[in-house]
């Protein structure tokens, strides 16, 4: 199973499509349904391990494709799972993950509690690489919340305490190095309309390119937003044109709602 999971997490990386996300609850299902029907001591810790890291998933996936409520329960049987595998490292990614929830139900100021409370409660066991991941989560959140000044030095935090070189192995669901964290800089940037963020988001699409699933599609929408705010009417509708193509492949409702409100406005 958690090879299982393993390649999952690949193809949903590369993929992104809704059909991963049917396939991941069935995978949950199955592993929920051994958890609770387990009664050696010894076993259920493992179980709950895959459980937990499977869950996160199937939230983030829910997530994409805007099952808010679906990724909420998913987070929360995350959250338990990880509890009963003593798992601090993926207690840490469900709880900030989940904070993505309040964002997308309009509720930012109360994600960036949320992520803040993470850091303070837990940071002693995070690794460096998700300790980067968690300030520029937060970055994120205040970006929402129309916080800028907060929101710019979270991402300098996330700079500051991200290590070279890849992601730590201990913790594979988080995929951040520096081409990452450009990426994850420009979105912010072009949500308080700062003009940096052009720059970072160009930068960040000679790495990528089109072949990151969600990762390409949210990329291109951001180019979208950051472009008109410089005024480039041409070059927006250019690359909203490429966004629509990158957002229908991936399914992704979130990135779908955000192209339409930025072309109506």
């Amino acid at each position: 199973m958690a090879a299982q999971i393993e390649s999952l997490r690949r193809l949903d990386m590369q993929l992104s499509t809704p059909e991963l996300l049917e396939q991941n609850r069935a995978t949950v299902r199955t592993l929920a349904e051994w958890l609770r029907h387990c009664v050696r001591a010894d076993a259920r810790p493992a179980i709950a391990l895959v459980l937990a890291d499977a869950a996160a998933m199937a939230g983030w996936q829910a997530l994409n494709v805007g099952a808010l409520s679906q990724a909420w329960d998913h987070f929360e049987l995350a959250k338990s799972a990880a509890r009963e595998a003593d798992s601090k490292a993926l207690l840490i990614h469900a709880q900030s993950e989940q904070a993505y929830v309040l964002v997308d139900l309009g509720r930012p100021d109360d994600a960036v509690e949320v992520l803040r409370r993470v850091q303070r409660e837990l940071a002693g066991f995070a690794c460096a690489t998700q300790r980067a991941w968690l300030a520029a989560a937060e970055a994120e959140a205040c970006a929402a919340a129309g916080r800028p000044v907060e929101c710019k030095n979270a991402l300098d935090a996330a700079a500051a305490v991200l290590p070279d070189g890849e992601s730590d192995a201990e913790t594979p669901y988080i995929v951040l190095d520096r081409g990452h964290l450009t990426r994850w800089r420009g979105h912010c940037l072009a949500r308080i309309g700062d003009e940096a963020a052009t720059r970072d988001l160009y930068v960040a699409l000679g790495r990528f390119g089109s072949d990151h699933g969600r990762a390409s599609a949210s990329l291109r929408v951001d180019l979208v937003q950051a472009l008109m705010q410089s005024g480039d009417r041409a070059e927006a509708r250019a690359q909203a044109a490429e966004a629509r193509r990158l957002v229908a492949q991936t399914g992704s409702v979130r990135q779908r709602r955000r192209l339409a409100a930025l072309i109506a406005a």
